[in-house]
């Protein structure tokens, strides 16, 4: 091996730390996730269950606030595959990663609503107002 070192040298180490990239994809995925959270915060605090996704998935009909949903994320996954460099991917390796950058942006936006529905519950049980949702309400009687 030596012996080759000399003739081919040795291979370039990078400038960047070996977690840059991941980072980096870390940081975009949190910051879409977060444009959409604020962005749309009502109408997901008010759904039913967003962690079962857009509604197309269940079988409804989809809203205005996924489509724009969707619309946001849609060009993400292309610029985490520029980001990291990847050539010569196969349609059903590009499609894998974007299913996965996908899923991970819409992760971290349920685990935002839940949050925030948890922070909300918090907020009232500490004021005092309980029973306002099943949730809160202790069972009564024999049934």
């Amino acid at each position: 091996m030596a012996f080759w070192r000399r003739f081919l040298g040795k291979p370039k180490m990078e400038d960047k730390p070996v977690t840059a990239l991941g980072r980096m994809v870390s940081d975009r995925v949190e910051t879409l996730a977060r444009e959409i959270f604020l962005a749309h915060k009502s109408a997901l605090i008010n759904e039913p269950s967003v962690l079962s996704g857009p509604p197309s998935r269940s079988g409804s009909r989809m809203t205005a606030t996924w489509q724009e949903i969707l619309r946001k994320i849609g060009p993400a996954p292309a610029q985490v595959i520029a980001s990291l460099d990847l050539k010569n991917l196969t349609p059903s390796q590009e499609s894998a990663i974007a299913l996965l950058v996908r899923n991970l942006i819409m992760a971290r936006v349920a685990c935002m609503v839940e949050q925030s529905r948890y922070a909300e519950r918090e907020k009232l049980r500490r004021e005092g107002v309980q029973g306002l949702a099943l949730n809160d309400m202790e069972p009564m009687g024999n049934a």
